[in-house]
C-alpha cells in the first residue's frame, strides 16, 4: 500500500507522540508499504525532506501562526513591557489556570484554543497531504494529539478515493487537560460534533487503551459495546520496547530500598499523596527512614507552584528524597533497572496509559502505582499481576503498600508480571497487530 501517515510530532522531536508515530510508520514500512510522513517543522530545520535512516520519507511542514499567537502578539505591543529580569523557578512553575475569568474571556480564550494550540499546522498539512494524494494514495493516518491532526484526517477523506486510519493516543472531548478557562459551551459543542464526524468518516479506528475505545464507541453509537462503528475499532497500544525476562543483575541485594520515578508533574499527576504516604510508613510500619532512598528524576522539583523539595522536608523527608534533573535516556534507564520500586502517578486520567508505564513494565519491576479504580492503569496492572494499586486516596492505604513492598524486597529481585501477557504488549507485537488490521481491509 501506499500510505500517507499525518503526525504533528516526529522524530527527532522529543514529544512522547512522535515515538508512537515512528513505531507504526517504520513497522508499515517494514512489512514493505510505502510510507511518506507529514509532520511539523523543527526549530531550524531546513530543506524539503527530512533525511532518515530507516528509508522513510518525511516531508516537514512550517506550521501558519493561529489565532492564539496573533492574540499574544497584540498583548505584547499593547502593554508595557516588563523590565528584563532572570526568570525564578518558582515563576515558572507556578499553575497558568486562573480560577475565574470574565465570560466574555472565556468566549475569546474558547475561539483561540478551538480544537487545540496546533491548527496552524492544519491548512500546510492539508496542502502537502493533497500533492501527495494526488500522486496515489492507498490510506491516509493520522494520529493525535493535537486533535486539528483528525481535522485534516476528516476533509482528506471527503475527498474520496483512499481510506483513512484516525488514531486516538488520548480522548478528545473527554481528556480532562484542557484548561476549564479556554473552554465554553459552544467550542465544546463544536469539537463533539467534529469528533463524532471523525468517527463516523474514518474506515478505521485506533485507541491506544481499552477504555478510550469504550469511550469512542459510545461516541459514536449511543451506547458501548454495539453497533457496527465497534467491528471497525480496534485496541493498539504503546507497547514495551524491551521486555525483561529476569531480574536485572544491577539491582543491588543490600543497601537502602530504593524507589525512583522518572518524569514531570504536572496536571494531576501530584506527589504529594506518596510523600504523605511516605512519611506515614515511616512513622505507622515501623519504616526506617534511613532505609529508604527515593530519587526522582526529570522535572519534579516543583507541582503547580508548590515546592517539592520544601513538601518532602517538612514531613522529615529531607534525607530520603533525591532531586536529578533531565538526564539522557540511558541513564534514566539504568536508574530504573536498579530501583526495586517504581513510582507512577496517573490520577484522573482513567482512559489513559503513559507511556513511561511500558517502560516501567518492561523492566519487570514492582511498581507502586497512585490510580484510578477502574481506570486503564488499575486495569493492566491487575491483569499482570505482581504490583501495588493505591486507588482509595487513603494515606494509610498507601503507607501499607510501601511497607509491603520493602518487606517482600527479596522476592522483588524475582521478575514482576504475568509474562504471557507482557509478551502481548510488547511493540512488535502491538504493530503486528495494526498491520494485520489495516492490510487484511484492502
Amino acid at each position: 500500500m501506499r500510505i500517507l501517515l499525518i503526525s504533528y510530532h516526529f522524530p527527532p522531536d522529543p514529544a512522547v507522540g512522535a515515538l508512537r508515530a515512528s513505531h507504526v510508520a517504520e513497522a508499515l514500512q517494514a512489512a514493505g508499504h510505502e510510507v511518506t510522513v507529514i509532520t511539523a517543522r523543527l526549530p531550524g530545520e531546513r530543506g524539503r525532506w527530512r533525511p532518515a535512516a530507516s528509508g522513510l520519507r518525511i516531508r516537514p511542514i512550517r506550521s501558519l501562526p493561529t489565532l492564539r499567537d496573533l492574540y499574544a502578539w497584540a498583548k505584547r505591543g499593547l502593554r508595557v513591557r516588563r523590565s528584563d529580569r532572570p526568570e525564578t523557578q518558582s515563576d515558572r512553575s507556578t499553575s497558568d489556570w486562573p480560577d475565574h475569568v470574565p465570560s466574555w474571556k472565556r468566549y475569546l480564550l474558547s475561539l483561540l484554543w478551538f480544537l487545540d494550540d496546533r491548527t496552524g499546522f492544519v491548512i500546510p498539512a492539508l496542502l502537502a497531504a493533497v500533492g501527495q494524494v494526488r500522486g496515489g494514495i492507498d490510506l491516509v493516518y493520522t494520529t493525535v494529539p493535537p486533535f486539528s491532526g483528525h481535522l485534516v484526517g476528516l476533509i482528506l477523506r471527503r475527498l474520496g478515493g483512499f481510506r483513512w486510519a484516525a488514531e486516538f493516543r488520548d480522548p478528545w472531548t473527554d481528556q480532562r487537560g484542557k484548561p476549564p478557562h479556554v473552554r465554553s459551551r459552544w467550542s465544546d459543542a463544536a469539537e463533539r460534533w467534529l469528533e463524532r464526524q471523525c468517527l463516523r468518516a474514518a474506515n478505521h479506528v485506533i485507541a491506544v487503551t481499552d477504555n478510550t475505545r469504550d469511550l469512542l464507541v459510545a461516541k459514536a453509537n449511543g451506547k458501548a459495546n454495539g453497533g457496527g462503528f465497534a467491528g471497525k475499532t480496534i485496541v493498539v497500544r504503546n507497547g514495551i520496547e524491551r521486555l525483561a525476562v529476569a531480574a536485572s543483575t544491577t539491582r543491588p541485594a543490600q543497601g537502602p530500598f530504593r524507589i525512583v520515578h522518572v518524569g514531570t508533574f504536572y496536571d494531576w499527576r501530584d506527589p504529594r499523596p506518596f510523600f504523605v504516604s511516605l512519611a506515614a510508613a515511616t512513622r505507622t510500619f515501623g519504616v526506617p527512614s534511613r532505609n529508604v532512598d527515593v530519587e526522582l528524576i526529570g522535572d519534579c522539583r516543583w507541582y503547580h507552584g508548590t515546592s517539592v523539595e520544601k513538601f518532602a522536608a517538612d514531613l522529615g523527608l529531607a534525607d530520603v528524597v533525591r532531586f536529578r534533573d533531565w538526564v539522557p535516556h540511558g541513564d534514566a534507564l539504568r536508574a530504573i533497572e536498579t530501583a526495586d520500586l517504581l513510582l507512577l502517578l496517573n490520577e484522573n486520567q482513567p482512559a489513559q496509559a503513559p507511556t513511561k508505564m511500558y517502560e516501567y513494565l518492561g523492566t519487570r519491576i514492582p511498581i507502586l502505582a497512585f490510580a484510578d479504580e477502574g481506570g486503564e492503569v488499575v486495569h493492566m496492572l491487575r491483569r499482570v499481576g505482581g504490583h501495588y494499586l493505591v486507588t482509595d486516596r487513603n494515606t494509610d492505604t498507601g503507607a501499607r503498600l510501601i511497607g509491603e513492598a520493602i518487606r517482600n524486597r527479596r522476592a522483588s529481585q524475582d521478575p514482576v508480571g504475568d509474562e504471557s501477557v507482557l509478551a502481548t504488549w510488547t511493540v512488535e507485537r502491538q504493530m503486528q497487530r495494526l498491520r494485520a488490521a489495516l492490510e487484511v481491509a484492502r
